[in-house]
């Protein structure tokens, strides 16, 4: 996967809030931030492809993320940036398989 000024991750969640299930369940951690070449910060939702990958973004390792990413019937992923451009205020950016 490449890096073009923002974070995207994939396989990774963090676990927040609460969980009222069965006893039995479990919680699991996929993924921890280092904060450094995988970002950190992680923020919006996250999508799952055809695949089962996960992805998602963060606020710190490039760009600013200005909230999740989708995916199209093709299996290319959009999301959005809160800077850089040719105005420095924010970009559509497309990531095609």
């Amino acid at each position: 996967m490449g890096h073009r000024g923002f974070a995207i991750f994939a396989a990774a969640a963090t676990l927040i809030g609460c969980w009222c299930g069965p006893a039995a369940a479990r919680e699991r951690v996929p993924y921890s931030f280092s904060g450094g070449t995988d970002g950190g910060g992680p923020s919006g939702g996250l999508t799952f492809d055809g695949g089962g990958d996960l992805y998602g973004t963060t606020h710190f390792g490039g760009m600013a993320d200005c909230g999740g990413v989708t995916l199209d019937g093709g299996g290319n992923l959009y999301g959005m940036t809160s800077g850089g451009g040719t105005s420095s205020q924010g970009t559509v950016y497309e990531i095609s398989p």
